[in-house]
């Protein structure tokens, strides 16, 4: 891996006619030594200093290569480097760590736009990435740029990840766990979905009391209560045949016991009620009596 050293810093003076973008001046900066970790380069000390343009020669898989240094060139030294190309003060133009396969360029104008800008300098900026290839014996060659702050932009899954959207993330995960758990181990046989409307006589019966009450109509039922009681009684209690409404009220009277509401009475006024309050009265004392005499619910 190559690793080529800061060296510009780029900057837009006020007042300049640039395009948007753009940068108009460039200051040269020194990187600081902790940029290289000393576990895998050892100690280094990166330096930059005015110097005469010259060139120097990189030996670097079994190639003299030629390198054109500017005039501010910076340099690298360290305990733990092998100097391929020598710079000016002692220090190293291109290096080498020994424990690690790792390449340093001290100077990035040695392949930079600098480098680009002649002829002479791209073919000793292609020899050199060539020879530094061959010498580690790469396969390919792959620019990381995210340490310029290129390429390194976070997807919505990776900000879902760090702090501070991770504590709704791990809420939103154990949710769903909790789920998945309710929904692999349910408590309980499956509940059936019950009928609208239930299957039997106290059902219709309910049913159509609801209808009577929503209508208003309680009132206007109670002839044919009275009347379907009187049937219900006459039957049970063999009547004989032939008789009227009011002769059937008389007989059903005579098997009553003494002192009690008569039915001819309450068949006469449950249907002159005024008000539910009268008609439930006069309903439960007729239902009382159809109870009484015929043994039933």
């Amino acid at each position: 891996m190559l690793v080529v050293l800061p060296k510009w810093e780029a900057g837009r003076i006020p007042g300049t006619d640039t395009k948007p973008g753009w940068v108009s001046a460039g200051y040269p900066m020194t990187p600081p030594d902790k940029l290289l970790p000393a576990d895998s380069f050892g100690t280094v000390d990166i330096r930059a200093g005015k110097a005469k343009a010259g060139r120097v020669v990189a030996a670097l898989a079994g190639r003299a290569i030629p390198l054109a240094l500017p005039g501010n060139v910076q340099t690298i030294s360290g305990d733990g480097l092998d100097v391929l190309a020598a710079g000016p003060g002692g220090g190293a133009v291109l290096a080498r760590a020994r424990e690690h396969d790792f390449y340093i360029l001290a100077d990035p104008d040695l392949i930079n736009n600098f480098a680009f800008a002649s002829r002479d300098g791209a073919r000793s900026a292609a020899m050199l990435l060539d020879a530094v290839a061959e010498d580690a014996e790469a396969d390919g060659l792959a620019f990381d740029v995210t340490l310029n702050g290129l390429g390194g932009g976070r997807s919505l899954l990776r900000f879902a990840f760090v702090p501070p959207f991770i504590g709704i993330t791990l809420c939103l995960i154990a949710a769903g766990l909790f789920a998945l758990w309710q929904a692999w181990a349910r408590f309980g046989p499956a509940l059936k979905p019950s009928r609208a409307i239930p299957v039997s006589k106290a059902a219709l019966i309910a049913n159509s009391a609801d209808l009577i009450k929503q209508a208003g109509r309680e009132l206007e039922g109670a002839g044919s209560y009275v009347a379907s009681l009187r049937a219900a009684i006459a039957r049970r209690l063999h009547a004989p045949a032939g008789l009227d409404a009011a002769a059937t009220d008389s007989w059903i009277d005579r098997h009553l016991p003494p002192g009690g509401n008569l039915f001819s009475a309450l068949a006469r006024r449950l249907p002159l009620a005024r008000n539910n309050h009268e008609f439930l009265a006069d309903a439960q004392a007729l239902h009382d009596i159809r109870k009484d005499l015929i043994r039933d619910s």
